[in-house]
């Protein structure tokens, strides 16, 4: 069951069992993309949240007053801001937004859901509107959304823009303390989608295994351990699927992590959150893909 998510609407008050409408517009005149997993399970566990209960929980992680951290990877300039409806401006008037359960991660437990949405913002010929499709987890200090967006569609200047983003809420963990997480392992699930038209993942989606180990190093410094395995194709459940960087090794002093300043390929970026970091969520860039990722300590 799907439903339609409108924004600054008010819950069921009929006292009856929730259906999952959360709805206050008009029905929209265009349909909406296709769903980007066909499968709900995908070789996971089944995941029994509502379409209203995965909106309530990104609402929650975007309306938290301690949000003060988000990492972002994408393609190119005309990427930035694709996880928008399906994301931070999901209670936006101009959009039009249907969350689905997709599964259970195994390694880790991740909550995995999509979305797909209509913008009005960013409209077509004959008004039709922008569309955006996303894949992503949930957790408990943040989630992290990988989408692409249609913009403009039918015209001249049409764009298509991809991008991979994680939101928090943990704003007592500074990231400008010089302070190294505790040591540890963590495990969860990646999902990323082709990082451009030549990419042999251009408009897939993709999933796999993530597992973080952080080692002592010496009395500031610890050593970082990121790898991801497991990859499936989740648009062809392809189970072949490889990248050009699974394996992302350096040294952390701050409770976040990047590898470089600049979005190319051979980018990542990461945080630990939580009291005693129980979980990571991160953005990667590699030559086949963007993605995020979010894992739970062991």
């Amino acid at each position: 069951t799907v439903a339609r998510i409108q924004a600054a609407a008010p819950p069921p008050s009929d006292g009856g069992e929730d259906d999952g409408q959360n709805g206050g517009m008009e029905e929209a005149d265009w349909s909406f993309p296709d769903w980007p997993v066909a499968d709900l399970t995908s070789g996971g566990g089944t995941l029994a949240w509502t379409p209203s209960e995965i909106y309530s929980r990104i609402r929650a992680i975007e309306d938290h007053r301690g949000v003060i951290w988000e990492g972002y990877a994408t393609y190119n300039n005309s990427g930035i801001g694709a996880v928008r409806c399906t994301g931070e401006d999901s209670d936006n008037a101009r959009c039009n937004v249907e969350y689905s359960s997709v599964m259970t991660h195994l390694h880790g437990g991740i909550p995995i859901v999509q979305a797909r949405a209509l913008d009005s913002l960013y409209s077509g010929v004959d008004g039709r509107p922008g569309e955006e499709i996303g894949v992503g987890g949930i957790l408990k200090y943040g989630y992290f959304m990988v989408a692409r967006q249609r913009k403009y569609i039918g015209r001249d200047h049409e764009v298509e823009g991809i991008e991979a983003r994680f939101r928090d809420t943990w704003s007592s963990n500074d990231p400008s303390r010089l302070e190294p997480p505790i040591i540890g392992s963590w495990q969860g699930a990646l999902i990323g989608t082709g990082r451009n038209a030549t990419s042999p993942l251009y408009r897939q989606f993709i999933v796999g295994d993530v597992d973080v180990t952080v080692r002592p190093r010496d009395s500031s410094f610890r050593s970082l351990d990121v790898a991801f395995s497991n990859i499936r194709n989740l648009s062809t459940g392809d189970r072949n699927v490889t990248l050009s960087h699974i394996r992302w090794d350096g040294a952390i002093a701050v409770s976040s992590y990047r590898t470089s300043t600049s979005m190319r390929p051979g980018f990542m970026e990461m945080r630990f959150l939580g009291p005693n970091d129980e979980e990571v969520l991160g953005v990667f860039h590699t030559e086949e893909a963007v993605g995020g990722f979010g894992a739970r300590k062991q």
